[in-house]
């Protein structure tokens, strides 16, 4: 026949198994809260949502900065590029293509005029 274990023994083995149990029945436990669950996993989508939104600012504030510099530089350009008498600047010469048209506009009709008459 098997010896029968030792008192202390068994203590310590029901004391493990009672460990192990507790274990199991917060895991359970855990598993079947849903309102935590729901919390946890809302507070989740929260900060989510809090890192994209944060992240987003930023990078419209990047973009517009950049924006910003972009117009500054290309104002201080057109500055530059016009920084002789207000009169060249306010002179503008009439494109050819401009030209073109009216000459061609007054051909046409004038030709048109003629054949009526």
């Amino acid at each position: 026949m098997t010896e029968a274990p030792e008192p202390a023994e068994l203590r310590a083995d029901i004391a493990q198994h009672r460990a192990e149990l507790a274990d199991t029945v917060e895991q359970l436990a855990a598993r079947t809260n849903l309102k935590a669950r729901a919390r946890k996993s809302a507070a989740a989508a929260k900060d989510q949502a809090k890192e994209a939104l944060t992240t987003a600012v930023d990078e419209t504030k990047d973009a517009v900065s950049t924006a910003v510099d972009e117009v500054k530089q290309a104002g201080r350009a057109a500055a530059d590029q016009f920084s002789g008498s207000p009169a060249a600047v306010v002179r503008r010469p009439v494109p050819w293509a401009l030209v073109g048209f009216v000459v061609a506009g007054a051909v046409v009709g004038w030709l048109v005029w003629r054949r009526r008459t």
